[in-house]
């Protein structure tokens, strides 16, 4: 300001008049202020900008997290559902089969039909009705087709009540999977409890339509099953090898 005086007072001494005084105090002042004015733009730009990427920091920072929890639960889903599926699947294609094979009930001895019921997980009353059969009189073949159904009936419930649970189990944890892959777990269980259904309709050996349906159903849900197990090893392979973003 002293340097701004001095030579503000050299004009006037040289003759300069008010005029050229204002434009010397414009162009001294001026310049000061403008630099002033983009000095103080400028910090609050880059406060503003310090603020927007911070702001994006944050949901970047949530984003990823979201996306990694969503990861790991499905990383636990995906044994599970596979698991469920396959002891579904290993029941019912057993029921279904017309090579499966019990032993002759009607023959074992007491300890033995004992051991019998606690592999086979009969109830109470199937057990005394095979008890029953076991000192009626009627017809051997009789006896041992109706203990034979008895026991039918109780691995159809089984595999009923593993169908039911992988069904619910992706009903609450399917959300976690990819949409495609859920689908297919879906449409497998469906295959499944229809096999299952055709299966409770046979009242007769010789009902070739139900045990029919009853194959085929288990045969789509073969298919079925294969695709997934790819599906579900690439997921599995995938999340092992993804790194963490830095």
């Amino acid at each position: 300001m002293d340097e701004l005086l001095k030579f503000l007072g050299a004009v006037l001494a040289y003759g300069g008049g008010a005029a050229v005084v204002a434009f010397v105090v414009f162009q001294f002042l001026g310049k000061r202020l403008l630099d002033q004015w983009f000095a103080k733009r400028l910090d609050a730009y880059r406060h503003e900008q310090a603020k927007e990427l911070a702001r994006l920091r944050v949901e970047v920072d949530a984003t990823l997290g979201g996306a990694l929890k969503i990861q790991e639960r499905e990383f636990t889903v995906l044994p599970e559902a596979w698991n469920r599926l396959s002891r579904a699947f290993g029941l019912t294609e057993w029921v279904a089969s017309p090579l499966q094979q019990s032993p002759d009930v009607l023959a074992l001895r007491d300890d033995q039909l004992q051991e019998y019921f606690t592999s086979a997980d009969l109830a109470a009353s199937e057990q005394a009705r095979i008890r029953e059969l076991r000192a009626a009189s009627s017809k051997t073949y009789e006896r041992q087709a109706e203990a034979f159904k008895i026991i039918s009936h109780r691995r159809q419930y089984k595999a009923t009540v593993a169908v039911g649970e992988l069904q619910e189990y992706l009903a609450t944890h399917g959300l976690f999977l990819p949409r495609p892959l859920r689908q297919q777990l879906e449409g497998a269980a469906r295959h499944l409890r229809m096999a299952l259904f055709h299966l409770s309709e046979i009242e007769r050996p010789g009902d070739v339509k139900n045990h029919q349906a009853a194959s085929e159903g288990v045969a789509k849900a073969t298919e079925l099953r294969t695709s997934i197990e790819v599906a579900i090893e690439a997921r599995l392979h995938s999340h092992g090898t993804q790194r963490p973003t830095t």
